[in-house]
């Protein structure tokens, strides 16, 4: 069961939100506070997962103060919470390049500095007019603040998959898909990818780490194909991913997963 929690810093705002819920018929109990959360007036507000963002859109109408938003999932006798709008530090910082690619790594911490996500990221650049991946201009370089600049990694390898026993779904290429480069944003390429696995199992994985390998631009209009493979791990599911637009191979991807 999925819940959503929503603590007050005063009995005051908590009554007032309650009955503001009873009058607009939105589903909601008011309780005392759950012990493990340590904030709040003592006591708050629980309702349903999916009417969450109703509730919370109510107390923004109304200029009802909260202290803190929660999510709270109950798996068998052990109940999770996780408080939502916490504060996060991201940091950047280029770590290499080599003729054709500059590395980046990106990682989002929590206060504590706990490491929540660590991604490394590969760029490159193009002639815009042939559409072709060219060498690194020097005056960009020059720019790269690292003082080991020269970096010759090789991108791990993303497994392949069999075309002819995958699963398959098919899109075709909207407006809203362009970016400022006339072709679609690569964040695209994930959300075909997520669609195409369904409902029920985006619901029941969560997902762990990503690889992603870009290899052709997909342009206005077009129409793409995405290829899924399913896989049991020792650690869980993994995913495989291969794009395609008119027989050519545009992007695959890798996805690690944990059951929920």
């Amino acid at each position: 069961m999925e819940e959503g929690l929503i603590v007050f810093n005063s009995t005051h705002d908590s009554i007032k939100a309650d009955n503001i819920c009873l009058e607009r018929k939105l589903a909601a109990s008011l309780i005392p506070t759950h012990p493990s959360i340590s904030v709040g007036c003592g006591f708050m507000l629980k309702t349903a997962w999916d009417n969450f963002d109703n509730i919370v859109r109510m107390l923004q109408e109304e200029n009802i103060e909260y202290r803190g938003l929660y999510y709270s999932k109950k798996t068998g006798i052990k109940r999770v919470i996780k408080e939502l709008e916490e504060e996060i530090i991201v940091e950047t910082e280029p770590v290499g390049y080599n003729k054709f690619f500059t590395f980046r790594r990106y990682t989002i911490l929590s206060l504590d500095e706990e490491v929540l996500v660590d991604a490394l990221t590969t760029f490159s650049m193009i002639n815009i007019k042939e559409r072709k991946l060219i060498s690194l201009d020097e005056e960009v370089l020059n720019e790269y603040p690292i003082e080991n600049k020269k970096d010759n990694r090789r991108n791990p390898r993303v497994p392949k998959i069999d075309l002819e026993k995958a699963n398959v779904q098919t899109y075709r290429v909207r407006l809203n898909d362009i970016d400022y480069n006339h072709h679609v944003n690569n964040a695209k390429y994930f959300d075909w990818v997520m669609d195409s696995l369904g409902m029920d199992f985006i619901k029941t994985h969560s997902l762990k780490s990503v690889l992603v390998k870009y290899d052709k631009e997909i342009l206005p209009e077009a129409t793409v194909k995405s290829f899924y493979e399913i896989r049991e791990s020792e650690n869980g599911v993994q995913t495989f991913h291969q794009l395609e637009s008119d027989n050519q191979k545009c992007c695959h991807l890798s996805l690690e997963w944990v059951v929920k």
